[in-house]
């Protein structure tokens, strides 16, 4: 970070805002090529993994009292979702306060133990930081910490780096935002979409094999309807400001603030027709968290909470496929270590074999709520509730 023309590269790729906020995904630019002056004599034009490597840096020995090159190709390889972020902290510290050309920032990197009052940090001389809150509540620093909105899928067999859903490899091509020799790199919304239509479980039209069952007599709102128009989560609001700060981590014991963004997933858990076995799909939606409050000033003391419409696609409800309900399960994906969660539809009452959904050490259970075929899909739909949200399924009218 000690050189003009990479930080101000960095600064461009930030602000370009790939998934949706300050960052980009490492794997990515890796080969893209910029020019160093640090690199000898003259200019020389080396590509990113070659600066983030160190082998521009003659002065390696000076800097780090080492002469060992980074390994970034077999660091990308163990932990292809890391990514270099300018975190808004608020709205005077962020990647747009940045001057770049003239302003080296500390590098600092989420450690696992998200709770600790301070986080790690070095300069671009190598010497090491204990970094509080307050620090970079001053001034932005650049953040190196893995991706919550893409999913790594392994090309070895087409497993997913988090062993939930081998989709097909066609379509899983044609929707990722990047390939290298390991991986197939895909926004999480769009691989969950891929995976479901892939497996057969009728996230298209009529999904599933069986026709949708003919209605002569429409006695609720999705009758003739379901085939051909699918659900959607239309309003969505945090039941309070606790509720949302729960989620989004604004804690100042808790480094999560970094976080501008709410990553969900929502998983609708179902048991089709003369089944024992509980399956599952999986929606997945990115949100600023500042679309869930109002606020009369900087702050949270006069902040409320407000309804955001989320505009998420669930699913065609045929009859065949999801049966009489569904249960809708909200989670907040903040990364840590995996553990299994076992799906569990909240309207039924026989032994069944559950599904297994993987989640994390930090991520936030927000709630379930179930769902019924007759409810009312007209206008803004029927609301439902969970622990800490409500929310609305309607279809397009």
């Amino acid at each position: 970070m000690g050189e003009p023309e990479v930080r101000v590269y960095i600064h461009s790729l930030v602000n370009k805002q790939e998934g949706g906020d300050f960052e980009f995904l490492i794997a990515k630019h890796l080969k893209d090529r910029l020019y160093s002056h640090s690199s000898g004599k003259g200019t020389k034009l080396l590509t990113l993994g070659e600066i983030l490597s160190g082998k521009h840096a003659k002065r390696l020995a000076k800097l780090y009292a080492t002469n060992n090159e980074i390994d970034i190709d077999n660091i990308i390889a163990n932990y292809p979702l890391l990514q270099i972020s300018v975190p808004e902290v608020n709205e005077a510290v962020n990647a747009k306060s940045w001057d770049s050309s003239n302003q080296p920032l500390l590098v600092a990197y989420m450690p696992s133990d998200r709770n600790r009052n301070t986080i790690p940090a070095f300069d671009y001389k190598g010497n090491y930081y204990e970094l509080e809150r307050e620090d970079v509540e001053e001034q932005p620093v650049v953040l190196v910490s893995e991706s919550e909105w893409v999913i790594a899928v392994r090309k070895e067999g087409f497993q997913s780096s988090n062993s939930r859903i081998a989709p097909c490899e066609e379509m899983l091509r044609s929707v990722a935002i990047h390939e290298d020799a390991s991986y197939l790199y895909v926004f999480r919304d769009a691989y969950y979409d891929v995976s479901f239509t892939c497996g057969g479980g009728g996230s298209t039209p009529g999904g599933g094999s069986t026709p949708y069952p003919p209605v002569s007599n429409p006695s609720c709102p999705r009758d003739g309807r379901s085939n051909v128009t699918p659900d959607y989560i239309g309003n969505v609001k945090f039941k309070s400001m606790e509720a949302l700060r729960k989620v989004a981590g604004i804690d100042p014991d808790n480094w999560d603030f970094f976080e501008g963004k709410l990553e969900f997933e929502i998983l609708i858990a179902y048991v089709k027709p003369g089944s024992t076995k509980v399956e599952y799909r999986v929606v997945a939606k990115r949100i600023p968290q500042k679309y869930f409050k109002e606020c009369r000033f900087l702050g949270f003391a006069d902040c409320s909470v407000k309804w955001y419409n989320a505009g998420i696609q669930t699913l065609y409800w045929n009859w065949n496929t999801y049966g009489p309900a569904v249960y809708y399960e909200w989670f907040e994906i903040d990364g840590g270590e995996e553990s299994e969660y076992n799906v569990w539809p909240g309207y039924i009452d026989l032994t069944l074999q559950p599904a297994t959904y993987i989640t994390h050490a930090y991520d936030d259970y927000i709630g379930g709520a179930i769902v019924e075929y007759c409810d009312d899909i007209r206008s803004q739909g029927t609301k439902y509730s969970t622990d800490l949200l409500e929310f609305y399924i309607y279809q397009p009218q």
